[in-house]
């Protein structure tokens, strides 16, 4: 995929959304990054391909009706393993309803828009390239941190995703052959230990054991979330403070190794865990900086600039891409 041409900022509209653990959001961006108007949908884990469908047609329906002009093509960016030639969600940990689920082909038939789809965080990674922090570099990292952990590689100015599409897939990342299974099937995986889901589920454990008092207050007797953890965290629960800052170092530990592999000019970062502010983030520097080779010491780490809109500004950079439009001088 070529990502260093100039946008035609006349052209017009395109859709990017982004489809994710947690949210499903579909937007209508002018091509020059703005977003006119979005929608969004809580992701629920026990939806069916044809729930899924359904409801993500029917955001697609709204935000065209309230488009002032008819969009030129649709990006869509998808939590999981994606076949971007078949247009299809291959598979995806973290929503089951994305089981070989053919959605670019649904998409492009049902609205007679022409459709790319990419795995979201390789098309978060050509959203900081594009419209954020990694403007005029030409070789980036990114990570999204979220339910998940994601990455995207941008090398020479070219969205850089393998032979299968497995390229950047930090969250699995092997940390302890041995370990917690996967959803991806392995075990040990980054994801296992260090994110949205990894967080709550260690939440859950504090709980059970009697060891969070305060985590427990904020649950109430609900199951808890990435979120609590960090509330009960902030009312200096201990345990929460220590499990936060382990999973910050652990993420780090994977994005140092893929520093010291890949000498990028830049690492970004996006997604919810970044609220979690430097009680994450860090630990996260601090076990880069200490573990970083040789000139890759001055690599800076960036968050993003485009806030929680990066997925769905790479899926516009998608679009735009698949009508040949460039976005760079």
């Amino acid at each position: 995929m070529n990502t260093s041409q100039k946008i035609d900022k006349k052209m017009g509209i395109v859709i990017g959304s982004d489809f994710g653990g947690t949210n499903l959001r579909v937007a209508l961006i002018e091509t020059h990054g703005k977003i006119l108007t979005q929608h969004i949908e809580k992701t629920s884990f026990s939806d069916t391909n044809q729930l899924i469908i359904e409801k993500i047609t029917g955001q697609f329906q709204k935000i065209i009706a309230s488009a002032p002009e008819k969009p030129l093509a649709i990006g869509i960016a998808a939590a999981g393993l994606v076949d971007s030639t078949q247009k299809k969600i291959v598979f995806s940990p973290h929503i089951p309803g994305f089981q070989n689920l053919p959605l670019g082909e649904i998409i492009e038939n049902q609205f007679n828009i022409p459709v790319v789809i990419e795995n979201d965080a390789s098309a978060a990674a050509l959203g900081e390239y594009t419209f954020g922090a990694s403007q005029g570099y030409r070789n980036t990292l990114h990570a999204t941190l979220g339910t998940g952990i994601g990455g995207g590689i941008i090398i020479d100015g070219e969205l850089y995703k393998g032979k299968d599409g497995l390229a950047g897939e930090i969250g699995h990342l092997v940390f302890n052959p041995s370990g917690k299974q996967c959803k991806c099937g392995s075990r040990g995986c980054l994801e296992t230990l260090a994110s949205g889901s990894a967080f709550a589920d260690q939440a859950q454990v504090l709980i059970s054991d009697g060891q969070a008092p305060i985590l427990e207050s904020i649950a109430q007797s609900q199951k808890p979330t990435a979120k609590m953890l960090y509330a009960a965290a902030i009312k200096d629960e201990k345990v929460a403070i220590e499990t936060i800052q382990k999973g910050g170092q652990l993420i780090g530990l994977g994005l140092v190794s893929l520093i010291n592999t890949l000498n990028p000019d830049i690492v970004t970062l996006s997604g919810g865990l970044l609220n979690m502010g430097n009680l994450l983030i860090g630990p996260l520097r601090k076990i880069i900086q200490i573990q970083k080779y040789g000139p890759a010491q001055q690599t800076p780490i960036i968050e993003t600039q485009l806030g929680e809109n990066c997925g769905l500004l790479g899926a516009a950079a998608l679009a735009l891409n698949k009508l040949d439009v460039s976005h760079r001088a």
